[in-house]
């Protein structure tokens, strides 16, 4: 079914009403089908569509021939379908790939003089996701290739992957959108599209950026901009090739993040800037991504920005900012040189393992937009390092929605590609599960032939505290200039800067709890007196619920954990364990933080209750 955007026309073309009465020697077939018919005569295909407009109050025929533009201006609705029957099959086709036709009118190209006097040379289309950005950013470059303004085009993606699975042979890519008799030849090893005209497009990877020095180009189209690892060096090098011809353009559709780049491109006077939210294109987008995505997060802030494709900056009582990473990121000196990394004393991969989504609590809890990997949440996986002069460095985030056997194998390739000492994971999510799952997977590598031994060190770290207490030592190293991002890392630094106590986020940070296991284990040693630190902390939470008007029982429920000693004539362990399974550790002052679950085994083991004297 073809379908004219609500916003055009409430009128909705189907197939079956352009059957029968062709010209002679026409198969009676749908547009559907029509699209992948090979044109009977190519010249038929220049002539403009004629369209009949009635006039209700003379009640004659106005025969003209009109152009999209002038054809939405009339409303689409004066339309008489009826004509549509007389069609030949190269002028449906045409008609089918008018993109003026079915565009809404934030999704056509601005005027070439800005209010400001100047021409654009960059088209900055800030929309959020379903939006149409990617079909919105193909039918300009045919526009501009058919046109013969642009002959040289750089399609920049922030991956190779990307650029050619989205822009080019997506269902809203170059190769969709354009029409039969003008259909470039794509040329996958060669990363080229060439049209009949001889226009040429080529594909980059805005993470080899170094790719984009040395050619020329007059015309540009860059996707998902905000998500470039290398953002800055990409965007400078394609500028610095966006030299020829008389006024070379770009088209940049992304859904915003609040990036030093993106804040630059829209300050600039010769940018032209359109917005748009998933909301203008709700109609032509599948139900059950309405229900779960958009009933989800609509009036959320990650809702907000992907979405309603709003600018957020930093969010009220949260632990990071964007200035505080981007002062100590590590970025190319140019794009000759690469980045020179340090020698490590250590590095390690930690993994925040996913579960399997529960669907009953899913509106509650939520899963990321891009939830994936046959039912499971994101797992979070981290490189990070280490230097002898104590700072850390986060290397790579692997982070991706999948099964235990794929996030595995990727957590120990991980392991090996880094040479790395230590695979730290959260052992409350699964227990002896994870580990079990990191060994299996380094076996089936050995037997694959992808790595030597079937052993890689493991590590089990179990969350005794919130997640809010524990990111906070994590927190002050970067305040004191000690980590450093290697690159970007745009969800893992969205997670950072938008998670606060109050989880209102909407969806689990899980590439932040894998960097926090990681940096935690590299770089935050014990605390003195720690144990009795946390304790005066509950209390004093205690005694602000009771005033709040929370009882003692919902206190008792969902805080904090009870002190015992240990008992006394004995040679005082460092670990204990509880009926769960769950391992506790002296702090300092030889007190173990137990659940309240397992105080009373624990007391019938000879364990007493601490009890803090008050000073006075």
């Amino acid at each position: 079914m073809l379908r004219a955007p609500e916003q055009n026309s409430s009128i909705r073309l189907r197939g079956s009403r352009l059957r029968g009465s062709f010209p002679p020697g026409a198969v009676k077939k749908s547009l559907k089908y029509l699209r992948r018919r090979p044109p009977r005569n190519k010249s038929s295909s220049q002539r403009p569509i004629p369209i009949f407009l009635s006039e209700e109050k003379s009640g004659e025929q106005l025969n003209k021939v009109i152009d999209g533009k002038l054809l939405r201006n009339e409303h689409l609705k004066t339309i008489d379908l009826s004509k549509l029957e007389s069609l030949t099959d190269e002028e449906a086709d045409e008609l089918l790939h008018t993109w003026e036709l079915w565009a809404r009118p934030n999704q056509l190209e601005p005027a070439a003089v800005l209010e400001n006097g100047e021409h654009w040379v960059t088209w900055l289309i800030l929309a959020g996701r379903g939006f149409g950005k990617t079909r919105c950013g193909a039918e300009t470059v045919i526009k501009w290739v058919r046109e013969g303004h642009c002959k040289r085009i750089a399609l920049v993606a922030e991956d190779s992957a990307d650029a050619r699975d989205v822009m080019v042979e997506g269902e809203s890519g170059i190769l969709a959108c354009s029409p039969r008799d003008f259909k470039p030849k794509y040329e996958p090893s060669k990363r080229r599209l060439t049209w009949p005209n001889g226009a040429v497009a080529t594909l980059f990877s805005a993470e080899d950026f170094d790719s984009l020095r040395g050619p020329q180009f007059d015309g540009a189209w860059c996707d998902e901009l905000c998500k470039w690892r290398y953002a800055q060096e990409a965007w400078d090098n394609l500028q610095f090739g966006l030299r020829l011809g008389e006024h070379p353009k770009q088209i940049v559709t992304t859904t915003p993040r609040p990036i030093r780049l993106l804040k630059d491109i829209i300050l600039r006077s010769d940018t032209a800037i359109t917005k748009g939210s998933t909301m203008e294109n709700l109609v032509n987008l599948a139900p059950p991504f309405r229900k779960q995505v958009v009933d989800r997060y609509l009036g959320t802030r990650i809702g907000r920005q992907e979405l309603n494709a709003e600018i957020l900056d930093d969010v009220p009582g949260a632990l990071w900012n964007r200035m505080m990473i981007d002062e100590t990121r590590i970025r190319p000196v140019d794009a000759e040189t690469p980045i020179a990394l340090p020698h490590f004393m250590r590095v390690l991969v930690a993994v925040d393992p996913a579960k399997e989504v529960d669907k009953k609590k899913s509106e509650k809890k939520g899963v990321d937009i891009d939830s994936g990997g046959g039912g499971y949440a994101e797992t979070g996986i981290i490189v990070v390092g280490l230097t002898q002069e104590g700072h850390g460095y986060v290397l790579e985030d692997l982070s991706f929605h999948g099964t235990p056997e794929e996030w595995g194998q990727v957590a120990v390739m991980a392991y090996d590609d880094w040479a790395a000492d230590l695979l730290v994971y959260e052992a409350n999510q699964g227990g002896e599960m994870v580990a079990a799952v990191l060994r299996q997977a380094a076996k089936s590598l050995k037997d694959e032939g992808k790595r030597e031994a079937d052993f890689v060190p493991l590590k089990a770290v179990h969350a005794t505290k919130g997640k809010y207490v524990r990111a906070e030592p994590v927190s002050q190293l970067y305040e004191q200039k000690k980590v450093h991002h290697v690159g970007y890392f745009g969800e893992l630094e969205d997670q950072m800067c938008e998670y606060t106590p109050d989880g209102s986020m909407g969806y689990s940070p899980d590439r932040m709890d894998a960097l926090v296991w990681g940096l935690t284990e590299l770089m935050v040693g014990s605390i003195p007196h720690e144990g009795l630190l946390d304790y005066y902390r509950q209390e004093a939470q205690a005694v602000k619920d009771r005033l709040s008007g929370k009882t003692d029982e919902t206190y008792a429920i969902n805080n904090a954990a009870v002190p015992l000693i240990p008992p006394a004539g004995i040679n005082v362990p460092s670990i204990t364990y509880g009926m769960s399974g769950v391992k506790y550790d002296i702090d300092s002052e030889g007190i173990f933080h137990v659940k309240e679950e397992d105080v009373k085994p624990l007391e019938a083991a000879g364990y007493k209750r601490f009890f803090a004297k008050v000073p006075g």
